[in-house]
């Protein structure tokens, strides 16, 4: 039986509440606290939960919420923080709540609380569970926080909302935005003057006046002034190339570890802070906003506090960074636990695939010449490690050993950055994922290893030659070189057969400006080129919807997808769900049909069109998907339907799709894959957690159909700070100020995926060669044992497992080359 914990109506009062850290462990609930009658916590209190992870895994702490109006889950508050391993402390603001419905939640009227893990988890050790008064301001400050009139008010500031008389301006708007402290959450947009009451006296103020953006739009005023008592506080003019470098890629530079914690390296930049000193003569505060565009008309919170006195402002800064860390919680790691030897530098090299931490040591582990062969690639991994930071170059050198083509080889190094380790992740990671083309002259900070990523790319036409290779870095005066061979053998392993790739959209930040319509089409184009050069066969592309206006350009940007070569099957992600938004079912079909006719007629293979995504998910809008499928495919004939699902319930939208696209979710076990074939679906797989296994042995072994990972570009807000919206960024392409860089920078999993498309390459070889080769029967049957047919059970298989299935097929392909075929030339 649940053991239910009261809390009395008069307790809720205090400054804080105080409950005894005793839970029930047949459930894992921590609080259950019942009311009988309505409870006010519409004061600005948090909910505070502190204690100690235990596990030696991160454990999902849930907090429920009921008011008078609740009923279900889509009614109630229910609120998800992951904590990692260790101490911590997690804050939840009570007010300005909504329900997934999108209630406004009545925080006035709270009917039950519950503080609970999930009951495969253990639960942590809560030293105290409570409500937290936060703190007024100190002195004679005064703060207004701006937005809408339920939203979340800073501490100790006053709330200003649309309405207020003392705003005016043309169409003052409030703005929400899903993640941010409650100062810079919100704010107010539209708004041309803030005229309140102030004493006379000499005045700081402080104006928090950038909009956080959402999904993937970051709000982008090119001209903004902004004027206090009639002081200029901010004035600013910046062409569209200008704003991308100083305010788009503004995170770009700082590093996680070495730069601090997610606070010092993006938490503090955030919310466009200015300050000015003013003198108030009329007891009057004036705040003017002028600028190109609603967003330039923008203030989020402001701040008065008499000259000479820093109190508020630093208690301002205090809490915000107390709510950020304490929010933003972030996995402990080690340092090194060997020192980078005599010489105070060490570089080694590691498999392409282990995982990267802060903790890694230098290791002298050897490896055997790495086997590649014509027309695909190869990724090597270095790590550098240092006793002191140091100002560092780092190159790679490969030579033919007696004669061979030359080979295309590309450098990057390892950013470390914060980020959450799946997007709707509520903490964060030190990760080195990011791979940077201009890294090769980061410098290397004390204790903290330096990731170096080599991209090897083999012509189509190499003929067998075996190279020579180094990985030096020097860093100020000494240096460290580690060598390694490359063998090509003489088999070309087949073209895959089925398509594996990304979701794909234009970089925005180039859609944003008429100025630079053109930087997103080439943009586009060089995206195209490199992921086809990487061995990816398949795209959820940018097609424009082929809508009464857009089918010309739909047409061409399918031709566009396909002289790229990209010759597999397709996935129109977003056209369907753009179509429902102005047409009924029956007129999407017959825009639908309307298209395959126009790309039959250019000799164009028409998308697979989504119809549904994740319709199971809390707050998703499908609608009736039988309705619709049967609509489209009575005015559209022969058209190809898909659909995402993610959880065992979306088994029954399978008898209107052709092609369903499965996760981990819903399961993506061979018997799961194979009940879908029985019932005429094709599966895909998609945002899958391993992409080299999913993509390679995984999709080989459970025969899946394709494959298509999220996502290529799909920046939330600012592209360096994972927080700032409901999810985190997720780009396997990270961007930059021009839109065809001579090389891209690239997330770590592009790489890993790229490398599963050469993984099944080589199934597919094997396969061929099992039907006239004894040799390679038995190999294949062999890895057909080895490889797990359930998800999990390949996961356990760790992530170095696709490098140690790989390797016996090449050595087979390269023994059984038809006599007479080149060797290697190796020099003498």
């Amino acid at each position: 039986m649940r053991r239910r914990w009261l809390w009395a109506v008069a307790a809720l009062s205090a400054a804080f509440v105080v409950v005894a850290a005793v839970h029930d462990p047949s459930a894992n609930v921590l609080l259950d606290a019942a009311y009988d009658s309505p409870v006010d916590l519409s004061d600005g209190r948090e909910l505070v939960v502190k204690g100690v992870n235990r596990a030696a895994t991160p454990v999902t702490l849930i907090v429920r919420i009921d008011d008078g109006r609740s009923r279900d889950y889509a009614s109630r508050i229910n609120i998800e923080r992951i904590v990692p391993p260790g101490p911590f402390i997690v804050r939840m603001a009570i007010d300005g709540l909504r329900t997934p419905a999108g209630r406004v939640f009545d925080t006035a009227d709270i009917r039950r609380l519950i503080v609970f893990v999930p009951e495969d988890q253990t639960p942590p050790t809560v030293e105290r569970i409570g409500l937290e008064k936060l703190p007024l301001l100190p002195g004679n400050s005064r703060g207004w926080d701006f937005g809408p009139a339920d939203g979340p008010v800073f501490a100790g500031f006053e709330a200003v909302a649309p309405g207020d008389p003392r705003v005016t301006g043309p169409a003052v708007r409030a703005v929400r935005r899903p993640a941010g402290d409650a100062l810079i959450v919100d704010g107010l947009k539209g708004m041309r003057r803030f005229e309140t009451a102030l004493p006379n006296g000499e005045w700081t103020v402080t104006l928090w006046t950038a909009d956080l953006g959402e999904w993937e739009y970051l709000p982008h005023p090119l001209e903004r002034r902004i004027k206090v008592n009639g002081h200029t506080v901010l004035a600013r003019r910046l062409a569209p190339e200008a704003w991308i470098e100083q305010v788009y890629l503004a995170g770009r530079g700082p590093e996680a570890i070495a730069d601090g914690d997610p606070w010092e390296v993006f938490g503090a930049r955030r919310g466009g802070r200015v300050e000015i000193a003013v003198t108030v003569r009329d007891g009057r505060l004036v705040v003017e906003l002028a600028g190109d565009s609603p967003p330039a008309l923008y203030l989020a919170g402001l701040l008065a506090a008499p000259i000479g006195d820093p109190r508020a402002a630093r208690q301002v800064r205090a809490l915000r960074a107390r709510q950020f860390r304490e929010t933003w919680l972030v996995e402990r790691h080690g340092r090194p636990r060997q020192k980078p030897g005599p010489t105070g530098l060490a570089l080694w090299r590691v498999p392409f695939g282990a995982p990267i931490t802060p903790d890694m040591s230098p290791s002298e582990v050897s490896f055997p010449p790495t086997l590649v062969a014509p027309g695909t690639g190869t990724t090597l991994e270095f790590l550098a490690l240092s006793d002191r930071d140091r100002r560092c170059a780092a190159a790679a050198n490969i030579e033919p050993m007696g004669g061979g083509a030359p080979l295309t080889a590309t450098l990057r190094a390892g950013h470390w950055r914060y980020d959450r380790p799946s997007p709707g992740a509520t903490f964060l990671v030190a990760s080195a994922a990011h791979l940077r083309v201009d890294g090769a002259f980061l410098s290397v900070r004390e204790g903290l290893p330096r990731r170096y990523t080599l991209r090897v790319e083999i012509p189509e036409h190499a003929e067998a030659a075996r190279y020579r290779g180094a990985m030096t870095v020097e860093c100020d005066g000494a240096a460290r070189r580690v060598d390694f061979t490359l063998e090509v053998i003489g088999t070309r392993p087949p073209r895959p057969d089925r398509p594996i790739g990304v979701y794909l959209e234009r970089a925005p930040h180039f859609q944003w400006f008429a100025d630079l319509a053109d930087h997103a089409a080439a943009g586009t184009a060089c995206d195209l080129a490199f992921l086809r050069r990487l061995g990816l066969t398949g795209l959820a592309p940018p097609l424009t919807t082929p809508d009464a206006g857009g089918l010309a350009e739909f047409l061409d940007d399918l031709g566009q997808v396909r002289r790229a070569g990209f010759d597999q099957a397709m996935l129109s992600y977003s056209a369907v769900k753009r179509l429902l938004r102005t047409l009924t079912p029956e007129q999407v079909g017959a825009r639908l049909a309307e298209a395959r006719r126009a790309a039959d007629a250019r000799g164009l293979e028409p998308p697979i069109w989504s119809i549904a995504d994740e319709p199971s998910n809390p707050g998703a809008s499908s609608g009736d998907l039988g309705a619709l499928a049967g609509a489209i495919r009575e005015a559209a004939p022969g058209v190809l339907l898909a659909g995402h699902l993610n959880t065992p319930g979306d088994e029954k939208y399978l008898p209107f799709l052709d092609v369903a696209l499965v996760n981990a979710g819903f399961g993506v076990d061979r018997s799961d894959l194979e009940a879908m074939r029985r019932a005429g679906v094709t599966p895909w797989l998609y945002n899958m957690e391993s992409p080299r296994l999913a993509a390679g042995f995984y999709l080989w072994r459970v025969g899946a159909g394709g494959l298509l990972q999220w996502h290529g570009r799909m920046p939330t807000a600012d592209p360096f700070d994972p927080t700032d919206g409901r999810e985190a960024d997720v780009q396997l392409l990270y961007p930059t100020a021009r839109p065809c860089p001579e090389r891209h920078d690239v997330h770590a999993d592009l790489l890993a995926l790229a490398e599963g498309v050469t993984d099944l390459r080589w199934m597919l070889w094997l396969d061929g060669a099992a039907e006239t080769s004894a040799d390679a029967a038995r190999l294949r049957e062999s890895l057909r044992q080895a490889i797990p047919d359930t998800w999990d059970g390949a996961l356990a298989e760790g992530p170095l497992a696709p490098r140690r299935w790989r390797a016996p097929i090449m050595t087979l392909a390269e023994n059984l080359r038809p006599h007479g075929s080149p060797g290697p030339r190796i020099a003498k």
